[in-house]
């Protein structure tokens, strides 16, 4: 059958209201992660669901970087580049022989040769992390930063997680790209949602207002354009589920530019795990290492954090 401009016109409004339908079910299912007290210290978080969490936590990356978070910053880990898998664990006075190329080509050879490594694939160090990530008085931001993203209705796990990362030792600094507070806010979005940053006066720094402004930016950002992304590549939207919160995370820390990329090269995933999985180890525009590395670091960081490390 022939449609006729009217025909046309009819068609395309009933798929634009089915998708409208299909959204607004969406959102009416989320639901908001269980809270939680730590048995041990007796601190406030929000729990995510063990049978989720499980399908991460083995993950070569995640378990790197929960080494890396334990770890102080006089050893370094050698790992691989490609899947952050660990290699060794050495004393930081070890390292000045990397100074050397010839030496170190010859050292990161033999870690090859020893683990069976293809010849040409790429080996890093790093310096442990221990002094960056202290979550102490992370402890007592995650109930009020949950509570302001609760009243605007947005999933408070987001809030923890960039509690969690960002800059959990200093929520006063200031990244070299301008981002600052606790949920690490670049001025443009900060101005957006009505927050002041003038005169010696910067509300980013204030766990309140960054909070209200965090929470809008999920909420008319982050998390409809992770929708966007997934109904373009016809995958299930399922806001409650920890694969779909890392991908909103993604898209807070890279820009929905820069994830977009990335979720062109992978395509479709039966399985939302594996589209975080393949994310890890995918350059695509400006999402590169530190953008793959955000989600591994979230899910250590809650792994530390929760006790279940």
């Amino acid at each position: 059958m022939v449609l006729t401009p009217i025909n046309k016109i009819g068609k395309a409004l009933a798929l634009l209201l089915t998708g409208v339908i299909l959204v607004g079910k969406i959102m009416a299912c989320v639901s908001k992660p269980e809270a939680t007290v730590n048995a041990k210290d007796s601190f406030f978080y929000y729990q995510i669901p063990r049978n989720q969490l499980d399908q991460f936590r083995f993950e070569p990356a995640v378990k790197f970087w929960n080494k890396a978070m334990q770890l102080s910053s006089d050893s370094v880990l050698v790992y691989t580049q490609k899947n952050r898998q660990l290699l060794a664990v050495l004393p930081k006075q070890e390292t000045k022989k990397f100074q050397d190329s010839c030496c170190k080509d010859s050292v990161f050879h033999n870690f090859r040769f020893n683990n069976n490594l293809p010849y040409n694939l790429s080996i890093r160090y790093l310096e442990g992390k221990s002094d960056f990530y202290q979550w102490e008085q992370v402890k007592k931001y995650i109930k009020p930063a949950g509570a302001v993203f609760n009243s605007l209705n947005v999933n408070p796990i987001y809030a923890q997680f960039v509690l969690l990362i960002e800059c959990p030792a200093n929520p006063n600094g200031i990244s070299s790209a301008g981002a600052a507070g606790h949920f690490q806010l670049m001025p443009f979005v900060a101005r957006k949602y009505g927050l002041k940053i003038s005169n010696g006066e910067d509300e980013r720094i204030n766990l309140q207002r960054g909070a209200y402004a965090a929470a809008l930016h999920f909420k008319n950002y982050c998390i409809p354009m992770a929708n966007k992304m997934l109904l373009k590549h016809n995958i299930e939207i399922q806001e409650n589920e920890l694969w779909y919160q890392l991908l909103v995370l993604h898209i807070y820390n890279a820009g929905a530019g820069n994830v977009s990329k990335a979720l062109d090269i992978i395509g479709f995933k039966a399985n939302g795990e594996d589209i975080i999985k393949q994310l890890w180890q995918t350059t695509a525009g400006g999402f590169k290492n530190s953008s793959q590395n955000y989600s591994q670091l979230a899910l250590a960081a809650y792994m530390i954090f929760s006790g279940n490390g």
